[in-house]
């Protein structure tokens, strides 16, 4: 599948870690997202990641999240979309990531005006709340068993 030139920046991230394998597995995943959907997914990392020597992966260093904005945002990229590729409830979605966001629309004041007050950045709808609320319990209302 072509990828869409006009479509948003998809930014694909995880929490990040030093271990080679989880920046390579997010970078496959990125990739088959990309062919799937067809918009640009570029995968980044939180925070850890950088210290991994590119020789382990395959010579192209890891991308942090902040500056990997910092830089779209310098070279023009304006229509964001950030993907957090996270499991379960984590304070890097409901306090770290919106912090980071925060900063940048102060940095970038003059494209912030466009911004969402989700996780997207102008043109794509807001994420709303996240995590989402969700039962604490999965019960089948029938009694019988899953």
């Amino acid at each position: 599948m072509d990828v869409h030139v006009s479509a948003p920046l998809c930014v694909l991230f995880d929490n990040g870690s030093l271990r080679p394998e989880a920046t390579l597995n997010l970078r496959v995943i990125a990739l088959r997202l990309q062919a799937a959907i067809g918009v640009n997914v570029r995968p980044v990392s939180l925070l850890h990641s950088s210290a991994i020597a590119p020789g382990e992966l395959g010579g192209l260093p890891a991308q942090i999240l902040e500056p990997a904005l910092r830089a779209w945002l310098q070279a023009g990229v304006n229509d964001i979309l950030l993907l957090p590729l996270f499991f379960g409830p984590s304070a890097a979605l409901t306090e770290y990531v919106p912090q980071r966001l925060e900063q940048l629309r102060r940095d970038f004041q003059p494209l912030a005006s466009g911004w969402s007050d989700g996780w997207s950045i102008p043109g794509i709808p807001a994420i709303p709340a996240w995590p989402p609320s969700l039962p604490t319990t999965c019960a089948p209302s029938s009694g019988a068993a899953v």
